[in-house]
């Protein structure tokens, strides 16, 4: 059988894996469009537990993607992502 004929060949990918590829570059999606991208992409089922250990909860994504502009600024300012993680880790140990 020649590889050109009618079957579909798919790529082994862990549950975890395609959660991940599903969300990069936009984290702040709903679990059930995570549960829809996961099917139509990988043919996998997720349950909303699996999502919640592999990307956490849907508020607190949407939290965070709510923030990624400043943490973008904050990188600008400081000049480097080591400066940024200083900055942020002298406020830490100040109690902030």
């Amino acid at each position: 059988m020649n590889l050109s004929e009618s079957k579909t060949f798919r790529v082994k990918i862990s549950k975890a894996d395609a959660v991940r590829s599903v969300t990069n570059g936009n984290s702040a999606i709903s679990n059930q469009t995570i549960k829809d991208l996961v099917w139509k992409n990988f043919g996998l089922t997720v349950e909303t537990n699996q999502i919640l250990g592999i990307v956490g909860p849907e508020s607190k994504r949407r939290l965070l993607d709510g923030l990624l502009p400043y943490a973008r600024k904050l990188v600008e300012l400081a000049g480097s992502y080591r400066l940024a993680t200083n900055l942020i880790n002298r406020l830490k140990k100040e109690g902030i």
